[in-house]
């Protein structure tokens, strides 16, 4: 996240997140069992190539206003179509289209509670035609 932030949604919101270190390991994971898939099917990866996982992960402790902020960049880029994220040398770019799935979870625990939020979408989802 930039240190300024500013609610003028006309450019697009960038995000720049911390790497969380469960995520590397994640994908390191899922970097050794695509290494797996890949030797016991090429001629099915050939066929249908996926594209590359980019993921960028982000967790720090702040003041409860910067992560408004952070949350209003992101609600910006919701609305303007296009969510950036920027890390190091990586970068992330979706663009979330005008059906989301959203799920929102809230527990509390003895003296600690939390809320995730979760937004996802499938690209290549259209709507069934209907022909007569």
């Amino acid at each position: 996240m930039t240190d300024e932030h500013t609610s003028d949604t006309s450019e697009a919101d960038t995000v720049e997140p911390v790497e969380d270190s469960s995520d590397r390991e994640a994908q390191e994971h899922d970097d050794d069992d695509d290494k797996d898939k890949d030797s016991d099917d090429d001629s099915k990866s050939e066929k249908r190539k996926k594209p590359k996982k980019v993921a960028i992960g982000y967790e720090a402790a702040m003041p409860r206003t910067e992560a408004v902020s952070y949350f209003e960049s992101l609600v910006g880029g919701l609305r303007s179509g296009r969510l950036e994220f920027k890390q190091d040398d990586q970068s992330l770019v979706l663009n979330p289209p005008d059906q989301l799935l959203i799920e929102v979870k809230a527990q509390r625990k003895g003296d600690k509670a939390k809320v995730v939020f979760e937004i996802a979408w499938r690209d290549d989802v259209r709507p069934l035609e209907i022909l007569d």
